[in-house]
């Protein structure tokens, strides 16, 4: 199964913050640019990561930073805050699988 990229773009975002944000306020508009995407997508991601208190997000030109040190945020922690994980299941596959005979 193919992770979407969601969980990618979300990795990416914690880097720029981590490599960026001393310098420069990390917003919507930053991170699409970095990332080549809408911002419309990034904001939706910067609401889940906020959801799962991974990340601080100030309205309008506030800027986001990382809510808690970055070890102890985990791929998984990222992962669960942005893609749909039913029944702490990282994968979905099938119930009853399609079996070919040859």
């Amino acid at each position: 199964m193919q992770i979407s990229s969601r969980f990618t773009i979300a990795v990416h975002i914690f880097a720029c913050i981590d490599t960026f944000g001393k310098d420069q306020k990390i917003t919507s508009d930053f991170l699409s640019t970095s990332i080549n995407v809408n911002p419309v997508i990034i904001r939706k991601i910067l609401s889940s990561l906020k959801k799962s208190h991974l990340l601080n997000v100030q309205r309008g030109t506030g800027g986001t930073t990382i809510a808690k040190p970055l070890d102890q945020i985990t791929l998984f922690d990222i992962y669960q805050s942005v893609e749909c994980v039913e029944n702490g299941e990282l994968f979905h596959f099938h119930e009853i699988p399609i079996i070919i005979v040859q």
